[in-house]
């Protein structure tokens, strides 16, 4: 069913000069036909887009080799293993 079946014009004529009691048929069956339009439409512009790329969920940011981390950041937890920040805990400025 052609999506102008349920168009019409400034008038409310039919767009595509079907008979009144025709029109009026198309309009009791568009209703039935509207789901299944709606997930072939999605189906097409789903299959239209690009593809993204999935990367893996980690705890924390990749670990590059040859990168050696001793340095705590102020933010870290500390190594002390209090629970607290560093920069409250062992890093703080006496």
């Amino acid at each position: 069913m052609p999506i102008l079946a349920l168009c019409g014009d400034e008038n409310g004529d039919s767009l595509l000069g079907i008979p009144p009691d025709e029109e009026d048929r198309v309009m009791k069956e568009a209703a039935e036909f509207i789901p299944a339009c709606v997930t072939a439409i999605a189906a097409y512009w789903r299959a239209k887009r690009p593809r993204q790329v999935s990367m893996p969920l980690t705890a924390g940011p990749p670990f590059q080799s040859g990168q050696a981390s001793s340095k705590v950041g102020r933010n870290d937890p500390c190594p002390c293993g209090s629970g607290k920040k560093f920069k409250k805990c062992c890093g703080k400025a006496t």
